[in-house]
C-alpha cells in the first residue's frame, strides 16, 4: 500500500511538472485565492452570472491556445491596471466544463489527497504576454466535447506574507470530431 501511494505521489509530482513545461519568450506563471474575478477570453464571452464583466483591477485577462483534449497553452496579457507588487502563478490549475447552466469541476483521476503539486512562481510581466503551456492528460484524462474553463491563482505579490491573491480563468472549447 505504501508503494502506491509513493507512486502515485511521483505521478502526480511528474504531472505537475510536464504541464508547465514550454514557456515562451522568458514569461512565466503562482499561488493563493482570495476573490475569485474571472478574465474571460474575446472569443467566449461566457459568463456564470448575468452581471457585467468588471474591468480588471490587476489589467490582467486570461486566453486559450493550441486547444486539444490533452491541453492549451494558457496566455496571460497583463495591460494597466493597478498592480502593488509582481503578478505571479504557479503550476496549479483546476478545469471545470459548463453543464446544466453552471460550472461543475472535472473529475481528476488521481484522488486530491494523492495529488502533489510543484511550488514554482512564474512572473506575470508588467505590460507583457506571458505563455504558459499545460498539460493536463496524467490529471484528467483526455476531455470529450464541451465548453471548459481553465483556472489559476494569480498572486500580487508585494513580500513574503504580503500578497493578495485571485483566480482567473481561461475559456475554450473542444469540439466533436467530424467522422
Amino acid at each position: 500500500m505504501k508503494k502506491v501511494k509513493m507512486l502515485s505521489l511521483v505521478l502526480a509530482a511528474l504531472l505537475a511538472l510536464s504541464g508547465c513545461a514550454g514557456q515562451d519568450t522568458g514569461e512565466q506563471e503562482g499561488l493563493e485565492d482570495v476573490s475569485g474575478v474571472a478574465a474571460q477570453s474575446q472569443d467566449q464571452p461566457r459568463q456564470e452570472t448575468a452581471e457585467e464583466p468588471q474591468e480588471d483591477v490587476w489589467g490582467l485577462t486570461l486566453s486559450a491556445e493550441e486547444i486539444t483534449p490533452t491541453g492549451l497553452t494558457v496566455v496571460f496579457t497583463q495591460s494597466g491596471g493597478e498592480v502593488s507588487g509582481q503578478l505571479e502563478t504557479g503550476s496549479v490549475f483546476w478545469l471545470q466544463q459548463w453543464q446544466e447552466e453552471q460550472w461543475q469541476p472535472v473529475e481528476q483521476l488521481i484522488e486530491e489527497e494523492n495529488l502533489a503539486w510543484t511550488m514554482e512562481a512564474y512572473l506575470i510581466e508588467e505590460g507583457q504576454t506571458t505563455r504558459l503551456e499545460t498539460r493536463w492528460s496524467a490529471l484528467y484524462g483526455e476531455l470529450a466535447p464541451g465548453s471548459y474553463r481553465l483556472g489559476k491563482q494569480v498572486m500580487d505579490f508585494r513580500g513574503t506574507g504580503d500578497y493578495d491573491t485571485r483566480d482567473y480563468y481561461a475559456y475554450f472549447d473542444i469540439p466533436q470530431e467530424d467522422d
